[in-house]
């Protein structure tokens, strides 16, 4: 009879057992290998090399000195990099080829992770592990990474592995005369067979076994390799001490002091500390006057997301995704209760992989105390212990998922009451698994497709310089550290600068600096990262807005790119122009020579008080096309930001200069430069005395420019063709967010870039149109109302800016957007509306 619940497997299952490894789980295990490789493989060049990748291949490409030397100023060891350098040369410096080392840690993680669970537990447990380290995104997101934490996890993985061979005879040495039959001596081993008290295991009065001393060294010079791998990896070395604490106190309540183990382990730890301190005294500048990462966390939050990362690979989760990390939590606390599935060593096994999972997190907690440390990938090599102690978990409620016997404990008779408790609990069952199992994948899928889980995008914000730089365009690089990847991507000809000037800033060196840029060149390209630690006090952003005109800010995952003209005014205007009661405009200035797609127009307005401002204001300057839609701007506080209006006082007068990119691809034709005022809380914008919310300052009008794909910095690439016309790509992005969610009743801005391969003979009609779910057309608009195909050029690049309106009824959901000229369509995006 089919039990209701079966809380493990009993005895009699485990007797089944006694294979160290069926035929039908070796396939399991080779089908889990095979699965960790491809997906740690899928995808592996796709995303762009980010800055600690950069970091990376530069280090690898100098000496073992050179390496040496970085290593002792950075916040990493030099093994990671000695070992890339050693990979280089056979495999090249590609993306692929690159991240390829990482790969194969990974796999090797998975394979470990079975090792060290077959060890302690039977093969469903270790299967179960294998299956959900293969799955893991938050391993696979590092075995796709050109850094080391995929490494530090392997070296911890093969550490603890050494130490439980290596404990493992004398974990149950103690028993051995009360776990024997006959008159030979037997022994109980791993897998829950047993072998004879033979030459393999002799061991002496010590209770120490007599085999090699391999397992010893195995896990000392593992250990080492962790420590020269990160820093963090001394919660490892913690983690193991007190599991061997643990592990003595086990052993000594059976009444087999251990004490030759007890002298080999303090030797062993006392070799590593001796091996380890000369590089903590080489490296121990760079140690001390590391400043914080993080903010402050609770430590109920720094739990949360750091298990959250663990399971899903991001620590700010969706609704489904809490929901999975429940359901592991859920599942971890099943693996540490006791039940009869229990081998001599499982209960040391439990506490071990227990503590591989609480005392780095807890390690960081403490250290953050002191010095805020928060990052969850620093805690890698602790993922290999939840997935264990989850996948013992996953047995205890799912017995004899890999295996083909399933022993019940006891039957149940066939009352109404009992078949009922029997469905319900089928029933929840099921419904956990169904979750736990969807959730992993579903986890493992937004790995790669999660706008927030991609990398920076250096490699389209260089290619996109490469393009249009030329020899009179400088490169600033903010933040020196960003210069490897960059040099990896740059092929131009412009200028490549460092700024600021040390670290700490020097200021006067940085301001010279900049004024030798502008001084000796046209536009300016700046790459913004991580400035609150390079540059807190901003000054290479103050600086260049007080003597340049900033015409755009483009984010790529947490990497901004900048864009600036300095270049000589047009023709200037006086004027006195009231903006409500605080506010005129004194002095403006327009260009007065030719533009086209791909610059710059820059423009100084000089403001000044006449009553010291309640609140801050923005400055938005639009240049509009002939159905007044905005075709460029800029909207933003006086100065970027530096000079906001609540500080201005009466009389104050303020020059703010602008830049207005015009995108490449922009229509030729006749646009209007309007400028106005509005509130930075609400959005109102102030009047003008004749009613009016904006001043147009002047005409433009544009030209025509053939320009190159390469010089569009897109979100997403199309390829899909109507006739003589060629789909480039899209931008969607929204307030510099990647996320594409919109509420009913907006507008999805969506910007088409389109090529012409011939001159178009017609002109096309093509529509934009937002889809519902089961493909009804629920919003749509006309392409190229401004700019008919007919008068296209060949290899034409034209920039055509959308708006889908969305129903105020819509429903909430997931809607695709389409191009279509009534015959045929291709697909656009997706976006959510709620």
């Amino acid at each position: 009879m089919r039990p209701m619940f079966r809380v493990s497997r009993s005895y009699a299952a485990q007797a089944a057992d006694g294979e160290w490894l069926s035929l039908k789980n070796r396939v399991w295990v080779l089908i889990a290998l095979a699965v960790a490789f491809f997906v740690r493989v899928n995808g592996l060049g796709a995303q762009s090399l980010w800055n600690d990748e950069g970091t990376s291949v530069a280090l690898a490409q100098t000496s073992l000195n050179a390496i040496l030397n970085a290593a002792a100023r950075d916040i990493h060891p030099p093994l990671y990099y000695w070992l890339l350098h050693n990979w280089v040369p056979f495999a090249g410096i590609s993306e692929f080829a690159l991240r390829f080392f990482s790969v194969i840690a990974g796999v090797l993680v998975v394979a470990l992770t079975f090792r060290i669970a077959r060890e302690f537990f039977d093969q469903d447990v270790a299967v179960i592990a294998a299956v959900l380290s293969a799955l893991n995104p938050f391993q696979t997101y590092y075995a796709q990474e050109t850094r080391m934490y995929i490494w530090l996890t392997l070296f911890a993985c093969v550490s603890v592995w050494a130490m439980v061979r290596w404990l493992k005879p004398g974990l149950v040495e103690s028993n051995v005369m009360r776990q024997t039959s006959g008159d030979r001596p037997q022994r109980v081993i791993a897998s829950g067979a047993t072998q004879s008290h033979g030459a393999n295991f002799r061991s002496n009065s010590w209770g120490i076994s007599t085999q090699t001393w391999i397992a010893p060294g195995i896990f000392v010079l593992a250990t080492l390799a962790a420590l020269y791998t990160n820093y963090y990896a001394f919660t490892l070395v913690l983690f193991e001490n007190l599991a061997f604490v643990v592990w003595l106190i086990l052993v000594w309540r059976r009444g087999a002091p251990p004490f030759a183990t007890l002298a080999v382990w303090l030797g062993a730890n006392l070799l590593i500390v001796l091996a380890y301190v000369p590089w903590l005294a080489f490296a121990r500048a760079s140690l001390t006057a590391w400043p914080g990462i993080s903010e402050p966390m609770a430590l109920w939050d720094m739990t949360w997301r750091i298990l959250s990362a663990f399971v899903t690979g991001s620590d700010v989760l969706v609704s489904w995704q809490a929901l999975v990390v429940l359901t592991y939590i859920l599942f971890f606390v099943g693996g540490l209760l006791p039940s009869r599935d229990l081998f001599q060593q499982s209960a040391w096994g439990i506490v071990l992989c227990a503590l591989w999972t609480a005392v780095p997190l807890l390690a960081m907690y403490v250290v953050s105390l002191a010095r805020p440390a928060y990052n969850p990938k620093f805690l890698l090599l602790a993922t290999p212990g939840l997935l264990i102690v989850v996948g013992r978990g996953v047995s205890v409620l799912y017995p004899g998922l890999f295996l083909r016997e399933r022993a019940p404990y006891a039957s149940l008779s066939d009352s109404a009451t009992k078949r009922l408790a029997r469905s319900v609990m089928g029933l929840m069952k099921l419904t956990i698994g169904a979750l736990f199992a969807a959730g992993t994948v579903l986890a493992l899928q937004n790995m790669y497709t999660a706008p927030q889980l991609q990398r920076d995008d250096y490699r389209g914000i260089v290619n996109y310089i490469n393009a249009l730089a030329t020899a009179r365009d400088a490169v600033i690089v903010d933040a020196p550290g960003q210069m490897d990847v960059v040099r990896y991507y740059y092929r131009g000809d412009a200028d490549l600068r460092t700024l600021p000037v040390g670290r700490p800033v020097h200021a006067e060196q940085t301001r010279a600096a900049i004024v030798d840029v502008i001084t000796k060149h046209d536009k300016l390209f700046a790459i913004y990262w991580a400035t609150e630690q390079a540059d807190p006090q901003q000054l290479v952003e103050r600086s260049l807005s007080e003597v340049s005109f900033k015409a755009s800010d483009d984010w790529r995952g947490n990497v901004r790119l900048a864009q600036y003209a300095v270049d000589l005014l047009g023709q200037n205007f006086a004027a006195r122009i009231p903006f409500g009661d605080e506010i005129f405009l004194r002095r403006f200035s327009l260009p007065d020579k030719a533009y086209a797609g791909g610059d710059i127009i820059p423009l100084e307005l000089v403001w000044v008080a006449t009553n010291p401002p309640r609140t801050n204001y923005k400055v938005f300057v639009h240049l509009l096309d002939a159905q007044g839609r905005i075709a460029a701007q800029h909207d933003g506080e006086p100065q970027n930001g530096f000079s906001p209006t609540s500080r201005w006082q009466i009389g104050d007068e303020v020059s703010d200069k602008i830049g207005i990119w015009l995108p490449v691809g922009l229509p030729p034709g006749e646009y209007n430069i309007v400028v106005g005022l509005y509130r930075g809380d609400t959005g109102e914008r102030l009047k003008l005395k004749d009613g009016t919310d904006a001043l147009t300052l002047g005409a433009l009008t544009l030209g025509k420019r053939i320009a190159s794909p390469a010089q569009l910095l897109l979100d997403e690439t199309l390829n899909a063709r109507f006739d003589a016309l060629r789909a480039l790509g899209y931008n969607l992005s929204q307030n510099h967010s990647p996320v594409r969610e919109f509420k009913r009743g907006e507008f999805i801005p969506l910007v088409l870039y389109w090529q012409a391969v011939a001159k178009p003979a017609r002109d096309l009609k093509v529509s934009a149109q937002l889809l519902d779910q089961g493909g009804n057309v629920v919003a749509s608009t006309r392409a190229f109302e401004n700019y008919p195909t007919s008068r296209w050029d060949e290899n034409e690049i034209v920039r055509d800016m959308l708006h889908l309106n969305i129903p105020p009824n819509a429903l909430p959901g997931e809607y695709k957007i389409i191009v279509s000229d009534g015959t045929s369509s291709f697909d656009v995006t997706r976006v959510q509306v709620r």
